[in-house]
C-alpha cells in the first residue's frame, strides 16, 4: 500500500470508530426512553461494515512511513506529558479538573493529546499547557510512572507496529492503562465524602 493511500484510509477508520462510538451511544440513549432504534441500528451496521473493511486493508503486514510517523510521534508526546507533569515554578500541583467543574479533566487532557499524536502524523506532538492550584490533591506521580514504564516498552520495541492496525491497538492499550491509573488514583486521593468512580 502506497503511504498516501494508507494515511487517506487510516484518516476514513479513525473517523469511521468515532462514528460508531456516537451511535451506539445515541442507540444506548434512545433505548433508555424507549424511543425506535431501528435506524440507528442499521447506521451501526453500515460503519461496523465499513470499519471491517479498513481494517483489512490497513493490516497489511509492510508498515509504511505513514505508521512508523505516528509510532515516533506517540512515542515523542508520552515523553513531553511525562516531563510536563511536574510541580509548577511555585510549587503548586496540577489542577486535577483544569479549572473546569468536570471531575479528573487533567486525564481527558492527556489521552486527547496522545489521541492526537495517533491522528495527525505530521503535527508531530502537542505541547500540553497545564492549569496548577495550590488546593490541588492530585497525584500524577502514578501516571508519571506508568509513562515512565511505557516508554520503556516502547523502546524495547525491536521494530515498530508491522501496520497501523497494530499500531491503533498498541494506542488502545496504553488508554486503558492510563484510565485505570486514573481510578485508581481519583479513589486514593479523594475524600470519602465525594463521589468515587
Amino acid at each position: 500500500m502506497k503511504d498516501d493511500q494508507e494515511y487517506e484510509n487510516i484518516q476514513k477508520f479513525l473517523k469511521v470508530n468515532k462514528e460508531i462510538e456516537q451511535t451506539s451511544s445515541l442507540i444506548k440513549s434512545y433505548e433508555r426512553y424507549s424511543r425506535d432504534t431501528a435506524d440507528l441500528n442499521t447506521k451501526l451496521r453500515d460503519f461496523e461494515s465499513q470499519q471491517s473493511q479498513l481494517r483489512d486493508v490497513l493490516s497489511d503486514p509492510n508498515s509504511t512511513p505513514s505508521t512508523e510517523s505516528r509510532f515516533r510521534n506517540l512515542h515523542y508526546q508520552l515523553q513531553i506529558i511525562h516531563e510536563k507533569l511536574a510541580l509548577n515554578a511555585y510549587g503548586d500541583k496540577i489542577d486535577r479538573n483544569q479549572g473546569l467543574i468536570l471531575e479528573n479533566f487533567i486525564y481527558n487532557d492527556v489521552l486527547r493529546d496522545i489521541e492526537g499524536s495517533l491522528s495527525w502524523e505530521f503535527i508531530g506532538a502537542s505541547i500540553p499547557t497545564y492549569y496548577y492550584s495550590l488546593e490541588s490533591d492530585f497525584d500524577f506521580n502514578p501516571l508519571k510512572d506508568l509513562l515512565s514504564q511505557i516508554m520503556d516498552e516502547l523502546k524495547k520495541m525491536n521494530e515498530p507496529p508491522a501496520h497501523f492496525i497494530e499500531l491503533y491497538a498498541l494506542h488502545n492499550a496504553i488508554r486503558d492503562r492510563i484510565i485505570e491509573v486514573a481510578i485508581k488514583e481519583y479513589n486514593e486521593n479523594r475524600d470519602n465524602t465525594k463521589p468515587h468512580y
